[in-house]
């Protein structure tokens, strides 16, 4: 039996409000029944912070939280803590809800493939088993203070965060792959990121595309479909551009 479609639009670099613009104008597709898989960087160097984390910022636009001035900020349409998206590849899948056995299993199945291809790729990884970023306020830590159950790990260190969105009959799942672990100029303090790894700290050199094809790969096993490849749908980046008001809105920034 053959699952819904993979559809993989090209990598591009976007600064925070045009990304999760578009990963979130995605799911229009995904409530059609379609997988989306978009891998990009940030243009320029972007923090995003979490859904429904607090930050007691100022709806002037100014940094709350500790967060460092100079540096873009976005507010996720996923959940989860900050993170400060530097040297990285991030991905964004899009699924319809009930496809791969609802959010839980879907969120397992794409770290599985993510894992398995990193594995191909030669990266030694661990599956984390610890409760700990769970249990820390979401006020006082970042995405990669601490690994959660489930996440992509070498050495108890967290390597790739993920979060998750459902929403009108579609999820979207986010993940970053940290190249180089530079979590520590998203804050005032200095200390994000000390649970974290990256494919620096393994010693391993790989380029995003070679990452990208063969998360392709797996994913495509995972959803019993075929990926086909082609740009972005017009409606599509129509959705987005009218999302992107809301993205870079102080408003919606600051609205916790």
């Amino acid at each position: 039996m053959t699952g819904p479609t993979l559809l993989v639009w090209p990598s591009t670099d976007l600064d925070g409000a045009g990304n999760m613009a578009l990963d979130e104008a995605a799911m229009v597709l995904g409530r059609r029944g379609t997988h989306v898989l978009r891998t990009y960087g940030w243009s320029p160097a972007c923090t995003s912070l979490g859904r429904n984390q607090p930050t007691a910022g100022q709806l002037g636009g100014r940094p709350a939280a500790g967060l460092r001035c100079g540096i873009d900020v976005v507010r996720r349409p996923t959940g989860g803590r900050s993170v400060f998206h530097g040297p990285e590849l991030t991905y964004a899948f899009v699924s319809p809800e009930r496809a791969l056995g609802g959010p839980r299993a879907l969120y397992h199945a794409v770290h599985a493939a993510l894992s398995e291809a990193l594995r191909d790729l030669g990266v030694p990884l661990d599956v984390a088993d610890r409760v700990s970023s769970a249990e820390l306020p979401l006020d006082q830590a970042e995405c990669f203070v601490a690994p959660a159950p489930g996440e992509i790990t070498c050495g108890g260190r967290k390597l790739v965060g993920s979060a998750q969105w459902r929403h009108r009959g579609a999820v979207l799942q986010h993940g970053s792959i940290l190249f180089r672990n530079e979590q520590a100029r998203a804050t005032d303090t200095g200390e994000g990121g000390r649970g974290a790894t990256s494919l620096e700290d393994l010693g391993v050199s790989l380029e995003a595309a070679g990452i990208r094809e063969r998360f392709v790969a797996r994913l495509e096993g995972a959803v019993d479909g075929t990926a086909a490849r082609g740009e972005v749908p017009p409606e599509v980046m129509d959705r987005a551009a009218d999302l992107e008001v809301r993205y870079r809105s102080a408003e919606w920034t600051w609205r916790r």
